[in-house]
């Protein structure tokens, strides 16, 4: 899949050089550009965007595009695809990249959520700060900061308000950056940071799909292969017209219809959408409301709950959490549904980086579809849920759009069995709209004993309580109501970021249905309380960010279905209590940043079922304990900036199940135990050690191994030769001259970076045997001079780069041979004089850069 993405991606490039008859010579950009950047999108969302894509890049990396142009603007009415463009261009453009962040905002996004994206984009260029005391403006600081002295590529997506865009855009971006902004409204205009900029931004409109554009949408989201059955082809035309080219409806409408070949049912939905055609006034979003309609009709009871929750409590929330609770509730049909609501483009997900070194798959949706389901829990989209016994008003309380709590009591009071809540989101709760609860009892005109047993019976089945960033004030309400609602049926419990809360009341032992307690950034919370041992059932316990911890409460050891702990950065904790290997169901356990942790206990070794331990950054880490190899289920070990850490356990070789060990910054490391060799699961490898300058006899055992990263080495053994799985070998800093002859061996290798290597004057002539070759990037290394004729064997090349190879004179005829080369990176090469007559066989370029190559005085004919 990734391979036919990134060759599609390639080729919409070359149309654009076609269509523009833009004959390519010289591209010069003043940036290195690395080679190594997965896509965040699939197949399908190129569909219906080739033309506006090519349109795009041809006036952002045109020759003739103007030194001081900044980026683009996109915007259109909703639905029209200025999302998905902008995710488009950010794939193009990110290998150009080392740094690179993409802000996706919300319409109610204020101050609070704005530091959120800004400590977000921070954390996806390797910056992680904590926004406890810093305002927007001291957060943008640190942003500006981040981004003076390097180019980024940056997306501020969905802008609402000038509040929104002046809060995430730093107030100068380095020269050879890109900037890429959408908006659906013209709301930007006012914003001070758009009008310093708008002279240096394209602009433009996202405009509907044309007619075959929108049919080849349409059929890849009903998943029918070509040509369709007779019955369905007049019917396809009607729909495909009846959407009016707007990608939104065109997903939607081939969703609702995705592997349905009943007549009836393609009728129901052309018929969804003449009607919300022909409403008085109609506009596009009166389409879109009737498809949704019908789209959401013709579910089941469990897929329809879990759209409602999406809109309502898990909007932007991640997956992994959200899962948890569906599964309780949908036992056997949680999984299924989330499929069903993804082929039907109501939900969609996607990978974000919400602080360094974390990547968490996030559920997400169109403004539109989530406006939509909000009505019909507000009551003001009419609709009949699936089920005999179903109903949806009032289940659910969530902040709304204007910071008010949406929670229907009133509504709700009325009825003689009021509904029950199953899940309640606080997020970002307004204290100036706090009467969302405070008023309810006072407005119903009820006693205050009738006002409890109605709370009684609606909190029966609460499931879900999100509560991040209360304040104080916020936190006593809570607390005040909590004894009230025992035993709380609770599965999930969310107080991230109350960085007033100094500690948790005795009533939370009472949850003992809890499954996930999260407390991560609760910045000021001292102490756990004993009675967090009785929550028996809880599987995940997060407390990253909690300083002010010392230690964890002695009935820890009771957690026995814990699954996941997180204590990173609890700077003040000093010991992990031995007691930790009684929680024999643990399989991710986070220690990183415990600047004062000398060791480990010998119980660590208890914990069967670990998979992943994380003890990064204990920078006082002295010793590992030879139990550690008794972690027969350890996938996962990482060791980065143990700074102290002198060597590994001898039988670290029983790690029968290690798939990835990261070794970067254990400057004391020296010696490496003989039984290395003897991980044969190893996939993933980091080495940054100081003192280890060379590898163990055994390297060429690790036959598992595909991703390699080695710095400051001495000299590249011949065993590596072994490695025949190995697909990426990234060297940094080595000060060999040269390499192996029998590194050609590695006939499964894709890609090759040398970074930095000072010594290296030559490749070996073997290098043209490694016939899997997509990428070589040598950089940085000063010594290299010529390089072999073997070059042009790499038949499957696409990717070229030397980089400030100063000595670099000439390239060797053979380059000519490269047929998928589609980028030359020479910038820098201040030695290259020439280029050879054979690059003008290099038939599939489209880039060749060769900024500051100062001898070189003419290009071949």
């Amino acid at each position: 899949m990734e391979n036919n993405v990134h060759n599609i991606r390639r080729s919409s490039i070359s149309e654009a050089v076609k269509d523009r008859n833009w004959q390519l010579a010289i591209c010069v950009v003043q940036r290195a550009v690395p080679h190594v950047f997965k896509p965040i999108y699939t197949e399908e969302d190129l569909v219906g965007y080739d033309q506006q894509l090519n349109d795009l890049l041809y006036k952002l990396l045109a020759p003739h595009h103007k030194a001081d142009m900044l980026g683009v603007w996109i915007h259109g009415l909703g639905g029209v695809g200025k999302t998905t463009l902008a995710r488009l261009l950010f794939n193009q453009l990110a290998p150009k990249f080392t740094s690179r962040a993409f802000v996706s905002l919300n319409p109610e996004d204020g101050s609070q959520q704005i530091k959120e994206h800004l400590v977000g984009a921070l954390a996806a260029l390797g910056t992680s700060i904590e926004c406890k005391r810093l305002d927007v403006g001291q957060l943008l600081t640190e942003f500006q900061d981040a981004v003076r002295n390097k180019p980024v590529l940056l997306v501020v997506d969905n802008v609402w308000t000038a509040e929104q865009l002046d809060g995430t855009l730093p107030r100068q971006l380095h020269r050879g950056s890109t900037l890429i902004i959408t908006s659906r409204r013209d709301a930007l205009r006012n914003s001070k940071r758009y009008q310093e900029i708008a002279g240096k931004l394209l602009h433009h409109p996202a405009f509907l799909l044309d007619d075959d554009a929108a049919r080849q949408l349409f059929r890849t989201r009903t998943q029918f292969p070509s040509p369709l059955p007779d019955n369905l082809t007049q019917l396809e035309e009607k729909i495909v017209n009846a959407c009016g080219g707007l990608p939104l409806a065109l997903g939607l409408a081939g969703g609702a219809l995705a592997n349905r070949t009943d007549p009836n049912e393609w009728e129901e939905v052309l018929a969804a959408l003449l009607a919300g055609g022909q409403l008085p006034n109609a506009d596009e979003n009166d389409k879109l409301m009737s498809i949704l309609v019908t789209s959401l009709r013709s579910l089941t009871e469990a897929p329809q709950n879990i759209f409602l929750d999406a809109v309502s409590i898990f909007h932007g929330a991640d997956l992994p959490l959200a899962k948890t609770v569906w599964q309780r509730w949908w036992p056997h049909q949680a999984l299924g549904a989330l499929r069903e609501l993804e082929s039907r483009a109501l939900i969609q997900t996607s990978m974000r980086k919400p602080y360094v070194g974390a990547d968490v798959e996030g559920l997400e949706m169109h403004d539109i579809i989530r406006a939509f389901g909000r009505g019909i829990l507000k009551g003001t989209v009419p609709f009949e849920p699936a089920g005999p016994t179903s109903t949806f008003a009032g289940s659910r309380v969530w902040v709304d759009d204007d910071g008010a709590l949406v929670n229907l009591v009133k509504q709700t009071q009325q009825q003689t069995q009021p509904a029950a809540l199953v899940a309640v989101s606080l997020g970002h709760w307004d204290p100036l709209h706090a009467y969302g609860i405070k008023m309810s009892r006072a407005n119903s005109g009820m006693h205050n004993s009738e006002w409890e047993a109605v709370m009684a019976r609606r909190l029966e089945l609460l499931r879900v309580l999100l509560a991040p960033h209360l304040t104080q004030s916020q936190q006593r309400e809570l607390w005040k109501k909590l004894p009230k609602w025992q035993p709380l049926p609770l599965l999930v419990l969310d107080l991230t970021h109350c960085e007033q809360l100094t500690e948790l009341p005795e009533s939370i032992g009472n949850m003992t249905l809890l499954q996930i307690l999260r407390l991560s950034n609760c910045t000021q919370l001292r102490v756990l309380p004993e009675c967090i041992g009785q929550l028996t059932a809880l599987q995940e316990l997060d407390l990253r960010w909690c300083k002010q911890l010392t230690a964890l409460p002695e009935s820890i050891w009771k957690l026995t279905a814990l699954q996941v702990l997180n204590l990173g950065e609890c700077s003040q904790f000093r010991i992990l209590p031995a007691t930790i290997g009684q929680l024999t169901a643990l399989q991710r356990l986070t220690i990183s940043s415990w600047y004062h942790l000398r060791t480990l206990p010998d119980s660590i070794g208890q914990l069967k079922a670990l998979q992943t331990l994380d003890v990064s950054w204990c920078s006082e880490l002295r010793t590992l304990p030879e139990s550690l190899v008794l972690l027969t289920t350890l996938q996962l070990l990482d060791l980065s900036l143990c700074k102290q850490l002198s060597h590994l356990p001898a039988s670290i070789g029983q790690l029968k199940m290690l798939r990835k060990l990261e070794l970067r910054g254990c400057d004391n490391l020296s010696t490496w135990p003989e039984s290395f060799g003897q991980l044969t699961a190893l996939q993933e490898l980091e080495i940054y050690c100081e003192k280890l300058s060379t590898l163990p006899d055994s390297f060429g055992q690790l036959r598992a191994l595909h991703t390699l990263k080695l710095r400051q080495l001495s000299t590249l053994p011949e065993s590596v030769s072994q490695l025949t799985a190995l697909q990426w070998l990234d060297l940094y800093g080595c000060e060999f001259g040269t390499l192996p002859e029998s590194l050609g061996q590695l006939r499964a290798l894709q890609q090759l970076r040398l970074t930095g290597c000072a010594q290296l004057s030559k490749l070996p002539e073997s290098i043209g045997n490694l016939a899997a070759m997509q990428g070589l990037d040598i950089n940085s290394c000063q010594q290299l001079r010529n390089l072999p004729e073997s070059l042009g064997q790499l038949a499957t090349l696409q990717w070229l780069g030397f980089c400030s190879c100063y000595q670099l004179r000439c390239l060797p005829d053979s380059v000519g041979q490269l047929k998928q080369l589609q980028e030359l990176d020479l910038m820098g090469c201040r030695q290259l004089s020439c280029l050879p007559d054979s690059i003008g066989q290099l038939t599939a370029l489209e880039r060749l850069i060769l900024g500051q190559c100062e001898q070189l005085r003419c290009l071949p004919d």
